[in-house]
């Protein structure tokens, strides 16, 4: 199994344990230094140190050094066994351009290029070293007989490696000796602080590395045959002089050879001396105005030969170039569109069996299509440099001659219409308006494709939501309506979503519940997930999933619970750019959250205020069922769920524009679908909206139990109905009450010193106020504050006779329309005011922001 960098950032730290395991052999060490400089032995215990204590030096490693040589450099003779090799590619040498991207792009490129040779694909990691690759290889370890077949046999392989892959090879990594980056270091060259990376594991494969002495034996071989038929090298016998008669043509042979090896500034230095040093020797010596004669001959000639050799290498270039150019025409011939998102990010829609699919340009599935684009063409293979080259023109296509189209995740509007990815391979969508819903074979381009994203089941016609319920079980049975509605909701885009926060005893199905509705709005390979570490990981998370559930949580720390805060309302979230040093990933989204634990895991008042509490009861044992009859079970209703969930969309888009409310709490989109959703499925708006409010309730007494100062204020307001004071009076009471009723004030939620109690108290001034206890900051003269805390009722939530003011006794159907973003004051309209406020069967258009 091939394994990606980019599948976890924990793999990092196994990968580098396993690359330096791989390189102990029994009786050697693996050095660790900077060139020259030997730091000491490395193994998987200690490598972490010397990365981290030398992070400004270039490290670099060799592997099989004979013990004796643990203090000083190794050379190729100290070198005992060798289990491991490396083939160089320094990209930025032959483009000093190219970006760490594009380097670790034709990294992930070569896994599928290698696999197609025989030998080659036996590769264990792919490694960015900052400046170009090292494909490294392991096997059984082989002592060394022959120094010199062993250069031999990686000058062939490398040869080999280049034939096959169409790239250039560093032809002096050939040494035994030959030092290599470690990972995990830093590359510091040319001004640059890149870290050195393991991009792929290919683990447990293993190269015969013997074959590589051997190779080198048959080539020497060879050679010493030649080098016996070749009598006629004048510069091998004439070494040492020859006598009158053989001068002339040994002088052109030994300057031709001279020159050959020479940078041409060393020409006149190196060259010409070398020369007349050999001419010394012979009996007699040339005269030097006949020798100067032969060297410029020669010089000339060495001359055009290598201006023909660079003409052949910019020949060479023009090929690869015109490669890059060809797959560009390749693509632009067939019905692809190029686009770009609304952050920037190029696009292709590709033409697939008989469908169209939506793929970043850079991704691995456009990179595939490319290369099987070609394949079919030109029945040949395209070099990683060449398909590179191509993407980055596809891309400056995208951004500077395509549009700008919106992509969604799972769900859309569009055009009047809501959209629903089904994620199958045919790449259908269901589509729901004012006149039903239907499934659509080709959808606008509207959605990518995450790779943890599983197929929706197709619906069923004339299903019935209220089969979800045959699936869980709620302590209250008034909360029933919420589930549903919050369910169906979850389907509608463009406003904040309230969290599902499931709670109770172990054995409740809180994470089997998570899994249901998870299934139903967003089906995925990952059916929980855990919270991650960082608020980056998280937005990457979250960019991916339209439903996040999150299982199992005991708690959340404050800067995750801020983040879901974010995340529900649709806030942005930026981070750096991976493998870049300041480009920024803009990440925008409103998503559908879940909470499960055995206690509540929201504890924040901001969180909390935009949630739904569910309750679940404790399966007795007699109802418990095999898990695999409990999911073949709802496998069989989910289709009916489905289309259940479409037919109450469509009626509820049509009831939503006449929804108004005299009040509506804070997350009041929400409550306006509620209370059309709820009439769609056959509930009242009365019942969805006592449940939301009890619920919300709940809420207020959980922030208010969760947090100290809240806690410890409403037990002052017990004992009087008014206090007032200034902020050291008001802690110092409040302590007293604390240390009375054995509450902790160890919390980070207790404040400190007087100059922090306010800003507690501001945290939960709306849940005290729900409860009916009122706060006022004042300021007096000299800049010196009081608090005010009143006693008096608390908040009333919508009750039934309000309800029935605005819609009866019975439904909603007859109620106005145009519902205001802001709640307005009571009001009923006449039938004739309702028909002429034009048709009511389409989104209202302030709902949405346009698509």
């Amino acid at each position: 199994m091939i394994m990606h960098m980019s599948q976890t950032r924990n793999l990092s730290v196994l990968w580098y344990e396993a690359f330096i395991r791989d390189l102990q052999i029994s009786g050697c060490l693996v050095q660790v230094g900077m060139v020259n400089m030997i730091l000491g032995a490395i193994d998987h215990k200690n490598y972490g140190r010397f990365v981290l204590t030398n992070v400004d030096k270039d490290l670099y490693f060799l592997g099989g050094v004979d013990p004796l040589r643990g203090r000083e450099r190794a050379r190729d003779e100290d070198v005992k066994q060798k289990n491991h090799f490396f083939i160089d590619l320094d990209l930025r040498v032959k483009n000093p351009l190219i970006s760490d991207t594009d380097i670790k792009e034709v990294g992930y490129s070569l896994e599928e290029i290698l696999a197609k040779h025989q030998h080659l694909c036996d590769w264990r990691y792919i490694c960015f070293s900052g400046n170009g690759l090292h494909v490294h290889y392991f096997g059984n370890p082989v002592p060394l007989k022959s120094l010199e077949h062993w250069r031999e046999g990686m000058k062939n392989l490398i040869s080999t490696f280049e034939k096959h892959t169409g790239m250039e090879a560093d032809k002096g990594c050939i040494n035994a000796a030959r030092l290599c980056r470690l990972p995990g270091s830093w590359n510091n060259k040319n001004g640059r602080h890149t870290q050195v990376e393991i991009l792929l594991h290919h683990p447990h494969k293993k190269f015969n590395v013997g074959l590589i002495e051997q190779s080198g034996a048959k080539t020497a071989q060879y050679a010493k045959s030649a080098e016996a038929d070749d009598t006629e090298k004048k510069w091998e016998k004439g070494l040492e002089g020859v006598a009158q008669g053989e001068r002339n043509e040994t002088a052109a042979s030994i300057t031709g050879r001279l020159l050959h090896g020479l940078d041409k500034e060393l020409w006149e230095t190196s060259g010409w001396g070398g020369l007349k040093e050999w001419n010394a020797r012979n009996t007699p010596p040339l005269p030097e105005s006949e020798l100067r004669d032969i060297f410029k001959s020669i010089a000339k000639r060495e001359e055009k030969n290598r201006a023909n050799e660079d003409g052949e290498s910019e020949k060479d270039d023009s090929k690869r170039r015109s490669l890059a150019d060809r797959l560009v025409d390749y693509v632009r011939e067939t019905e692809t569109e190029l686009f770009y998102d609304e952050f920037g990010e190029p696009f292709a829609w590709l033409p697939i069996n008989g469908h169209h699919e939506t793929y970043r340009i850079r991704s691995k599935y456009f990179r595939r299509w490319a290369y099987h684009l070609f394949l079919e063409k030109e029945n040949k293979t395209l070099n990683p440099t060449a398909i590179t080259s191509a993407l980055g023109s596809l891309e400056g296509l995208a951004t500077q001659k395509g549009k700008q189209r919106i992509l969604h995740n799972r769900i859309a509007l569009h055009e009047g219409a809501l959209w629903y990815d089904l994620s199958n391979e045919k790449w259908e969508a269901v589509r729901i308006d004012d006149r039903g819903w239907e499934i659509v074979s080709a959808p606008p381009i509207l959605f990518p494709r995450f790779a943890h994203q599983e197929p929706q089941v197709y619906p069923m016609k004339g299903g019935d939501v209220r089969d979800l319920l045959k699936f869980t079980r709620l302590v209250k049975k008034e909360q029933e309506v919420l589930l549903l509605v919050a369910a169906i909701a979850s389907f509608i885009p463009g406003f904040p979503h309230p969290v599902f926060i499931l709670y109770g005893d172990q054995g409740a199905a809180k994470t089997t519940l998570s899994k249901v509705l998870r299934r139903i709005i967003d089906p995925s390979q990952i059916k929980s997930l855990s919270l991650p570490n960082t608020m980056q990981e998280l937005a990457q998370l979250l960019a991916h999933h339209h439903a996040a559930f999150f299982d199992n949580l005991s708690g959340l720390p404050e800067w995750a619970s801020d983040a879901l805060c974010r995340a529900v309302t649709g806030d942005g979230i930026t981070k750096r750019e991976l493998y870049t040093d300041d480009e920024d990933v803009i990440y925008k989204f409103q998503r559908i959250i879940a909470l499960n634990g055995i206690n509540i895991a929201a504890s924040k008042p901001d969180l909390l205020d935009r949630s739904i509490l569910f309750k679940l009861e404790r399966i007795p044992k007699q109802e418990r069922k095999a898990e695999q009859v409990f999911w073949e079970e709802f496998d069989a209703a989910l289709p009916s769920i489905l289309g259940g969930i479409f037919n109450a969309l469509k009626k509820a888009m049509d009831l939503r524009p006449g929804i108004q409310l005299p009040e509506a709490p804070r997350m009041a989109d929400f409550t306006f679908w509620g209370c059309a959703i709820a009439d769609s499925i056959g509930y009242t708006p009365r019942e969805f909206l006592d449940a939301y409010y009890a619920n919300i309730n709940e809420q207020h007494e959980e922030a208010i139990h969760e947090n100290p100062v809240a806690t410890v204020i409403t037990l002052l307001m017990e004992q009087t109905p008014q206090w007032e004071g200034s902020p050291t009076e008001l802690l110092e009471h409040m302590e007293k009450i604390a240390m009375e009723q054995k509450i902790s004030t160890n919390s980070k939620m207790w404040p400190k010193a007087p100059q922090s109690l306010t800003r507690r108290l501001n945290e939960v001034k709306t849940n005290l106020a729900e409860v009916g206890i009122q706060m006022e900051v004042k300021k007096g003269s000299g800049g010196h504050r009081s608090i005010r805390l009143e006693k008096g009722d608390g908040n009333v939530a919508i009750t039934a006779t309000l309800v029935e003011e605005v819609f009866g006794s019975g439904s909603h159907a007859d109620a106005p329309s145009q519902p205001p973003q802001e709640p307005p004051p009571p009001e009923v309209l006449t039938e004739a005011q309702r028909d002429d406020s034009g048709d009511r069967g389409g989104i209202s258009p302030t709902s949405y922001p346009p698509s």
